[in-house]
């Protein structure tokens, strides 16, 4: 900004009266070889209340008389509405115009308007803060920068106006280009290691949250990212990185920040201190300072910037007398993670008093009070990271001892509680010995509780019966525990065959075995056949034992039936009821007669999903007592021994031939054909019983109404 030439002699007549004001401006020299000239106490300073003056104004010899020497290192105006007015002398006693940068060391500084001297006796404004967007500054440095030329051979007075919304403190620094890159690479790394703990710190104590699911670890999470924006923000970097256009949220984002921060400190110290447990009353205290934290963070917004700091530190200091105390309390109650937390917090208030009473002027700007809430910051880190863990430990020792004085005054209830669960386990299978799970599944019931007399159900299922032949001869030459003895032993070979094959036995009636199979008459086919074959395995171990070896026959029929529950309220059991059961049970009966161990109905053989895979042949036509629609019976020879399968399969052909031939009613080519086929397989007991039906037919004895229709007895 130029000065007009009137006021020259102005500033002249200061130049020359400066020693009748009582003192004159000591003077900064350049050195040769000297890099860094702190100015703290080559400074004046005038106050300027009304924030009015203009650099004209200050020049004249009333204002410039009034300027007072400073007697600090910095200087520190706490807050202040006023504006001030700093200047220094600069001497170049060199014959070199040199280079150098005057850095003030505070972020914060509302607006600072450098002048300096120009030629023909004028001024040059420069200024930069946080009133003025970032961009606007020459040298983009987060602490306020100014290029500074000193002449060869000059000896120049510089002026500064200052003022600001924070604390005004003034440290300033004339620094070579040089120096000034290296002092600020140092800073930039402090910095970053600083903010590089912060986010180590948030990084890991969110993994633990998200392990642990434990509050405590959230509010802390929350806590420390806002006392790293806080930091962010006091550090100038909010300004410089995150709104470099936008002046007005450079400066709300700093006691936003604060005010944050004291936020999720009071939700940490709550939950993770127990407050409503341990301290009732100062946990109602801690419930109200949320309340005036929030009502301050609104106001954030619409109030004067001076102001809501100044309400942002009210609350800090509320907040470090609540933490002190919540921190004594609790662990004098024993809460043992407390004495952490208090030596966190108290680390902390430390360096943020050491850094506050440097703000106000009552400390010297030394490293600790500069960095003192940077350093009381990093170490509270620390240790409320080793609390926490403490905590998780505390909880989980009190857990596990809680957990192991609960299991020894419970052991002899759990030791009973086990023997009743033993016992209801072992109830629970021997039920299901004698009423299978499928028959629960199929009335829809969770247990044997459940199942109520009359429960039933209607659907389609293959039927199997088989029993052992001659088991009364056989049995005779037993006594009753040879007997049992002898059944169980025989059952326990059949019995796996069923259930591979999908199906469950709904009873044992003597020798013989009612199985069903709810999928499809293959697996009842497939199932039957396994039982012929467990069969000849066992006779050769009976074989082995000198004992006689044992046949069985083996009968399927397919249709629907009602499964469900008969007999009376005091005793009742699962049971099958339908025509398809009956007549499943007679064709077992026919395998004795025609000496076939496997036969099957025609609703059995009319829906096998492969009847392809089984050796087949028709046997006879059948109906049952009272019934008048007759029914195919198959046999399937793959149980057979190897040798007699093999000669049945040869002349199966002939033997169905012959067998329609009979039902034609030509009785004369049917006992050829049967006589014939008997030359081959001279063992087929079929073949044997239609060669003695034809004998009386050849003679004309034919009964009256006969159709030539087999009728099913009883089984």
């Amino acid at each position: 900004m130029p000065i007009p030439l009137k006021h020259l002699l102005n500033v002249f007549c200061v130049c020359c009266l400066l020693p009748s004001f009582g003192h004159a401006l000591e003077a900064v020299t350049l050195l040769e070889g000297q890099t860094r000239y702190p100015l703290g106490l080559a400074l004046e300073y005038l106050e300027d209340p009304a924030k009015q003056w203009t650099l004209n104004e200050v020049l004249t010899p009333e204002r410039s008389a009034q300027f007072v020497p400073s007697q600090q290192k910095t200087l520190n105006f706490g807050f202040t509405e006023s504006a001030y007015w700093v200047r220094f002398r600069l001497v170049n006693p060199t014959f070199q115009k040199q280079e150098l940068v005057l850095q003030m060391d505070h972020p914060l500084l509302g607006l600072v308007q450098l002048y300096s001297p120009a030629p023909l006796d004028q001024f040059r404004m420069d200024e930069a803060g946080m009133f003025l967007p970032f961009t606007y500054r020459k040298i983009k440095n987060r602490n306020i920068v100014f290029p500074i030329t000193s002449h060869s051979n000059t000896d120049q007075v510089f002026y500064l106006r200052v003022e600001g919304e924070d604390t005004l403190q003034l440290n300033l620094t004339l620094w070579t280009p040089k120096a000034f890159n290296s002092h600020d690479r140092d800073e930039q790394y402090g910095l970053g290691a600083y903010f590089g703990l912060i986010a180590v710190m948030v990084l890991y104590n969110l993994f633990l949250f998200i392990s642990v699911r434990d509050r405590s670890y959230l509010y802390y999470v929350l806590y420390i990212a806002a006392f790293g924006a806080y930091a962010f923000s006091q550090n100038g970097l909010a300004y410089e990185y995150l709104w470099p256009g936008d002046s007005w949220w450079a400066q709300r984002f700093n006691p936003l920040s604060a005010v944050s921060v004291e936020l999720f400190a009071l939700l940490f110290t709550q939950h993770f201190l127990h407050t409503a447990e341990h301290t009732p009353r100062l946990h109602r205290f801690i419930q109200f300072q949320m309340i005036c934290t929030w009502i301050v963070a609104i106001l954030t917004f619409t109030v004067p910037l001076r102001l809501s700091a100044t309400l942002a530190g009210i609350l800090g200091l509320t907040f470090s007398f609540t933490a002190l105390t919540a921190g004594w309390l609790s662990l004098r109650k024993g809460f043992r993670p407390a004495f952490y937390y208090l030596l966190a917090f108290f680390v902390l208030i430390l360096g943020a008093v050491a850094y506050a009473l440097r703000a106000f002027g009552i400390l010297p700007n030394t490293f600790l009070t500069t960095y003192g809430l940077q350093i009381g910051s990093a170490v509270e880190v620390v240790l409320l990271s080793l609390a926490v863990a403490d905590r998780i430990n505390t909880i989980t020792r009190q857990a596990e001892q809680a957990q192991a004085e609960a299991l020894r005054q419970q052991q002899l209830v759990v030791k009973n509680q086990k023997q009743a669960l033993e016992k209801q386990r072992r109830l629970t299978e021997a039920y299901e010995r004698f009423v299978p799970h499928e028959l629960l599944d199929f009335l829809h019931k969770e247990s044997i509780l459940d199942v109520k007399l009359g429960d039933s159900v209607e659907t389609d299922m293959s039927v199997l019966f088989t029993d052992i032949r001659s088991f009364t001869s056989l049995s005779e030459h037993m006594t009753p525990q040879e007997n049992f003895r002898f059944l169980n032993s025989y059952f326990e070979r059949l019995g796996p065959s069923v259930r591979e094959h999908h199906g469950f036995i709904d009873k044992y009636i003597g020798d013989a075995i009612m199985a069903l199979f709810p999928r499809q008459p293959d697996d009842a086919v497939q199932a039957s056949i396994a039982m012929l074959k467990a069969l000849t395995l066992y006779n050769e171990e009976r074989v082995r034992y000198g004992l006689v070896p044992i046949r069985n026959g083996v009968g399927i029929n397919t249709g629907k039936l009602m499964l469900g529950t008969l007999g009376e309220s005091s005793r009742m059991e699962g049971s099958v009821i339908s025509k398809t059961v009956n007549l499943s049970a007679r064709i077992e009966g026919m395998t004795k007669l025609y000496g076939a161990p496997l036969l099957i109905s025609e609703f059995t053989f009319l829906n096998l999903c492969h009847p392809e895979r089984y050796a087949i042949r028709v046997v006879d036509r059948v109906k049952a007592k009272g019934k008048t629609e007759p029914v195919t019976v198959f046999e399937i020879m793959d149980g057979e021994r190897p040798e007699i399968r093999d000669r049945k399969l040869t002349h199966a052909k002939a033997f169905e031939e012959a067998v329609a031939v009979f039902y034609m009613k030509d009785f004369r080519d049917a006992y050829k054909r049967f006589t014939a086929y008997l030359t081959h397989n001279p063992t087929d007991q079929a073949a044997r019983i239609y060669v003695e039906r034809c004998h009386p037919l050849l003679n004309g004895v034919i009964p009256r109404n006969w159709d030539g229709i087999n009728e099913l007895k009883e089984k």
